[in-house]
């Protein structure tokens, strides 16, 4: 499972790579890595605590584990994925990005202090693990949720200010069917499908 999540965590940073220099099918690989890492990161109590993803449904497996590493585990996922969606929303400008990094920062911060306490007490190699996953995908999260969706729209279309420009204003006034019109004419433009005036 760390070697999966490896794979799909390169994958996924590679996508948004792609997606700011505007690499064609690049949004569809940032949907799909970022999506089965969410997925993965449900599966968290066992990535965290060196359970192997065939031996899940085993109850050998759990022997050196305590309640409290899966419990923290599973807090954990439920942290780490809104997390991954919410960055892949917020890229996507798709609504609902502020909510689901605004919770899973929240439970992020709770995971955090308690494997920080549990840390203090134990000193066991899974708060390590948890640390580096927080720290992470908790500092990207936590930068992507700071900035502004025009910042991004600013940074991502830097090569048709006319295109940012339209994109601004759908987002500032999603229902003024002008401001639509004008997007898509400047998507038209970008894409060479009509010539600019």
């Amino acid at each position: 499972m760390k070697k999966l999540e490896r794979i799909l965590g390169t994958i996924a940073i590679l996508s948004v790579i792609l997606k700011l220099i505007h690499v064609p099918l690049s949004s569809m690989l940032l949907i799909l890595s970022t999506g089965l890492l969410a997925v993965l990161y449900y599966f968290s109590f066992a990535l965290l605590n060196g359970i192997r993803g065939r031996d899940i449904f085993t109850g050998a497996a759990y022997k050196q584990t305590t309640s409290t590493t899966i419990i923290l585990g599973v807090v954990l996922g439920f942290a780490l994925a809104p997390l991954i969606l919410g960055v892949m929303f917020k890229l996507s400008f798709w609504p609902g990005s502020r909510l689901m990094l605004f919770a899973g920062l929240s439970a992020a911060a709770l995971v955090l202090f308690l494997s920080f306490l549990l840390y203090k007490v134990e000193q066991k190699e899974f708060y390590s693990r948890v640390f580096r996953r927080l720290v992470i995908i908790g500092g990207i999260s936590l930068a992507i949720f700071l900035t502004p969706s025009k910042t991004l729209v600013d940074i991502m279309y830097r090569n048709h200010p006319a295109y940012s420009t339209a994109f601004k204003n759908v987002l500032s006034d999603p229902k003024n069917e002008e401001f639509q019109l004008e997007l898509e004419r400047q998507r038209d433009i970008m894409n060479g499908r009509i010539p600019s005036r």
